[in-house]
């Protein structure tokens, strides 16, 4: 029985739809109607990144000044010493 399948030819029958905007579920001014619906989901999201990284941000400030005067009671801040402008000998 497979010797059988391999000797005949495979035909497969694939149709295509004509080439045509409508076709392509695009229709008249499809791709500019895409676009428009495209730009400003992305800016919405681009916003919503933003707002994220800028809420990330002020979280990590607020833990920080938080563990500051749990630590110092407020009289002092934790900084970093960046000791670059010194000159080297």
């Amino acid at each position: 029985m497979a010797r059988m399948l391999e000797r005949r030819p495979l035909l497969l029958r694939m149709t295509r739809p004509e080439r045509d905007d409508d076709a392509a579920g695009y229709g008249r001014f499809g791709i500019a109607r895409a676009i428009l619906v495209f730009v400003p989901m992305a800016i919405a999201e681009w916003r919503q990144l933003v707002a994220e990284v800028g809420h990330a941000f002020s979280s990590h400030r607020r833990h920080r000044d938080a563990a500051e005067r749990e630590l110092f009671h407020g009289q002092y801040t934790l900084t970093s010493k960046g000791d670059d402008d010194l000159p080297v000998l």
